[in-house]
């Protein structure tokens, strides 16, 4: 008996050295073009840390490190490769990959796609799954270069071992370029309703900050100031409504400050505040009475989720899945339309506030119902169990 309790204990102390000597092959190798400020990079971060006993790497590609220390701060390494598109850059990132040998080989972008594709011919064992984030849009101005990119990846779409589409628009305009829905699925993103939350405290306090009174009406952007965000639209929309002084205006994002000369021009200056992005943007959620957002292409548009979990109502453009998330709790019009978009901020600002309050009500409703976060985990975990 004896013999035999020593037997297992050693037993026990040689799988205990071997699993030392051996590490256990990582099960998920996820590759992004950043880990900036963004929907993707954040939606990535906050399903890392959500998914339960998760063996993750991040591969970014280049880009801004801002997400990395939360994701280290929770045992999930980071590597940034700083590649650039020349061969030995690829195949650096390809013998990285190789090396590893993962389980899952997860992507987040359409340059990521395109390397996972090439990843998982030395790595035939390995699961691809690719992650598409935006829809396609006639008024988004984008470059040749990306274009053709989504081409390629469309004739390559039936590689991966399954596609997630954020959004419902975004899978039925891919789908109509010619990607493969056979194992496609959608999984909005989801937001983090604690977080997101209705605060009457921190609306008195940005409000004082900013030194705005309690009773003045104010509206804003969220998002950093590219071409597809439509900022050019919106604000050929704030130059066509009657602004007096209890109307004030944030646009809050990164590079808005370049937007100075043009705010300037339509003369709105002493209306406008213009303010890098936030790191606690909910509190500038809850210091709004509306939000709008102008964007010529979305996937899921996560600044429309939070505010409006955050009970603040929305004015759209129908960008991605934009009008499905709002519903009947706020408005939305065409993409393109600053004259549209600015009837539909002035319907939304004449309404009495108590109306506005009921909206917000009803959209933060939407949001607990439909797109939490806990809701996205067990998606992303289901699709994980499956795959």
């Amino acid at each position: 008996m004896l013999l035999d309790e020593q037997l297992i204990q050693r037993g026990h102390e040689l799988s205990h050295e071997l699993s030392n000597s051996y590490p256990m092959k990582i099960k998920r190798l996820h590759i992004i073009n950043e880990l900036g400020i963004g929907g993707t990079e954040q939606f990535l971060t906050n399903l890392l840390k959500g998914l339960p006993e998760s063996e993750d790497e991040v591969i970014a590609l280049a880009g801004s490190a801002h997400h990395s220390p939360t994701l280290k701060e929770h045992g999930i390494q980071v590597h940034h490769l700083n590649i650039s598109h020349n061969f030995f850059d690829v195949f650096r990132l390809l013998r990285f990959v190789y090396q590893r040998q993962p389980d899952y080989i997860i992507t987040w972008s359409y340059y990521a796609d395109f390397s996972g594709c090439l990843a998982k011919l030395f790595c035939r064992s390995s699961r691809l799954i690719w992650n598409v984030r935006r829809s396609l849009s006639t008024t988004e101005q984008e470059p040749w270069y990306r274009s053709a990119l989504r081409r390629v990846l469309a004739a390559l779409s039936s590689i991966p071992d399954h596609i997630v589409f954020n959004s419902q628009t975004g899978f039925s305009t891919h789908k109509s370029i010619g990607y493969q829905e056979k194992q496609a699925s959608v999984i909005p993103n989801g937001i983090d309703v604690q977080q997101f939350c209705p605060n009457e405290r921190a609306r008195e306090e940005i409000r004082q900050k900013y030194q705005i009174s309690p009773d003045a009406i104010l509206i804003g952007a969220v998002g950093r100031n590219v071409q597809v965000k439509g900022y050019d639209l919106l604000l050929n929309a704030l130059s066509k409504l009657t602004i007096d002084s209890r109307l004030h205006i944030f646009l809050i994002g990164k590079n808005t400050e370049l937007l100075r000369t043009r705010v300037s021009d339509l003369g709105i200056e002493h209306s406008v505040t213009l303010l890098p992005a936030q790191e606690d943007i909910q509190h500038y959620y809850n210091a709004l009475d509306l939000l709008v957002q102008a964007s010529h292409s979305e996937g899921f548009p996560n600044v429309i989720a939070e505010a409006m979990a955050c009970g603040t109502p929305c004015v759209a453009t129908r960008a991605g899945d934009a009008e499905v998330i709002i519903g009947n709790s706020g408005v939305t019009v065409p993409t393109g339309d600053a004259p549209l978009l600015a009837e539909a901020i002035m319907k939304m600002l004449n309404k009495p506030a108590r109306e506005r309050e009921e909206m917000g009500a009803m959209a933060r409703k939407r949001i607990v119902e439909k797109y939490t976060l806990e809701r996205s985990l067990k998606s992303f975990s289901s699709l994980f169990n499956k795959s």
